[in-house]
């Protein structure tokens, strides 16, 4: 007899997972990117200071136009990636207008 919880399970192919597989992959190089970027600011900051260096201040300056930058390119990732479900995942309505957050 099988174990009625695998019944309603819904069946898996290996490319689902590969494609789940690659986008962990992508998530985790964006993360870390971030997480070098961010602890990169405060460190060329410190430098900065402690050494009365304007060319770290002027380093720290290009990792907090970096940071600014990647932020806003993930953002416009995210957006693009929203209305693209949004798009296939709009209902169909015959006879009605369904309205569309923009």
């Amino acid at each position: 007899m099988t174990d009625p919880r695998q019944r309603n399970r819904p069946a898996v192919s290996t490319s689902d997972l590969a494609m789940a597989g690659e986008r962990e992959r992508v998530l985790a190089r964006r993360r870390l990117a971030l997480i070098v970027l961010v602890a990169a600011a405060p460190l060329t900051l410190a430098a900065a200071i402690f050494t009365g260096s304007t060319m770290f201040l002027i380093i720290n300056l290009v990792f907090d136009l970096l940071i600014a930058g990647y932020v806003a390119l993930l953002l416009q990732i995210k957006q693009a990636q929203d209305d693209r479900g949004a798009f296939t995942a709009r209902p169909q309505v015959i006879g009605h207008e369904v309205p569309v957050r923009r």
